[in-house]
């Protein structure tokens, strides 16, 4: 079965703040996505692979991640990209078996 990785609403904006902090490439707009957000959401990662650069200079590798993000009065989830630290990401998200069908 297939896993997928998903965090909540705290973990999410965790993630945002991380990216803002170390200002790395893709970061969120605070106030846009604090005023949108489903506070009680889940979050699915859609995809992450390493990054090490920030305004085309070598730093410290990150993951670059792209998010299906729930929001607030809405069933259509927003895509959000975010630059990442690896032990932000860790400690913020969990990694567990689908259990839903994809219906195309």
């Amino acid at each position: 079965m297939k896993q997928v990785t998903v965090t909540n609403t705290r973990g999410l904006l965790l993630l945002a703040q991380d990216a803002a902090k170390h200002r790395r490439n893709r970061q969120a707009d605070w106030p846009k996505l604090l005023e949108a957000i489903d506070p009680s959401g889940r979050h699915l990662l859609v995809c992450r692979f390493p990054h090490e650069h920030v305004a085309g200079k070598p730093v410290e590798p990150h993951w670059r991640t792209q998010w299906m993000v729930k929001m607030d009065g809405t069933d259509t989830p927003a895509t959000l990209f975010l630059d990442v630290g690896e032990d932000v990401f860790n400690d913020v998200t969990r990694t567990m078996e689908q259990t839903w069908a994809v219906v195309a």
